[in-house]
């Protein structure tokens, strides 16, 4: 009876362990469309950023966000705090600490060293390479990208909304349900929402359980499409490490 207790304890520590694990969160947020095209005007005679174009017209930029023009303008004389506190979710990413992620064109490995976020760039996971040092609830804008935050959460505090493309990468066994114990990261990104693409384009999601459908446009308004691109929604359990499973979760 009391070694059936001291399992029952056990199980119960260890169960509590689990659900108590420290997490990443990245998220990020709509292009600031108004602040980048400043600093690209701004830079001109220096070089253009990647991804420029033309600047598209204010009634244009209304239409980022809810693909029925609901959106606000991005970036209207605000701060890089701002840009994250009260910006658009374009995605948010749960990644485990200390795990080799393999993303698209990149693969590494992060970590929490005394209150600052390590993030480890190389060929391989495993590898040196390169380094980069990140504060947590700090909002990066290099206007390379949209604006992004880390933070430190739990993993009861993981939540994945409804009305989103999921993209999971998990080790272990190949099953439906492996990948809730053992996921390496869960990223989702909003449907039917329209997000700036750097300064002269935008693009939008939407799926359904065999289809993902990606719209992107030259414009802001996601409206004047285009490329209208199908993608088959498949997972990979072909890799001796990594495995893959993508949802469409409405």
């Amino acid at each position: 009876m009391k070694l059936l207790f001291s399992l029952i304890t056990l199980i119960f520590l260890f169960v509590n362990i689990v659900y108590s694990e420290s997490l990443l969160s990245l998220k990020a947020f709509q292009y600031d469309v108004v602040g980048c095209n400043k600093q690209h005007s701004s830079g001109d005679s220096q070089g253009s950023f990647s991804g420029g174009g033309s600047f598209g017209s204010p009634e244009e930029n209304k239409r980022l966000g809810s693909i029925d023009g609901g959106g606000v303008l991005p970036g209207s004389e605000s701060s890089f705090e701002s840009l994250c506190d009260n910006g658009e979710l374009v995605s948010e990413t749960y990644i485990r600490l200390d795990t080799c992620i393999v993303s698209t064109g990149e693969t590494y490995s992060i970590d929490f060293d005394n209150g600052t976020i390590k993030k480890t760039s190389a060929a391989q996971c495993g590898e040196e390479g390169i380094v980069q040092w990140y504060k947590p609830f700090e909002c990066n804008n290099d206007c390379l990208s949209s604006p992004y935050m880390y933070t430190i959460i739990e993993m009861d505090d993981i939540e994945i909304p409804k009305e989103t493309y999921v993209e999971i990468q998990y080790h272990g066994e190949c099953n439906n349900n492996g990948w809730k114990q053992n996921f390496d990261y869960i990223k989702f990104t909003p449907l039917n929402q329209c997000f700036a693409n750097g300064l002269s384009s935008s693009f939008s999601l939407n799926c359904n359980t065999t289809m993902l459908e990606l719209t992107q446009s030259d414009k802001f308004n996601c409206l004047v499409y285009k490329d209208l691109i199908y993608t088959d929604i498949l997972n990979d359990c072909t890799g001796p490490a990594e495995k893959y499973i993508n949802v469409c979760n409405k």
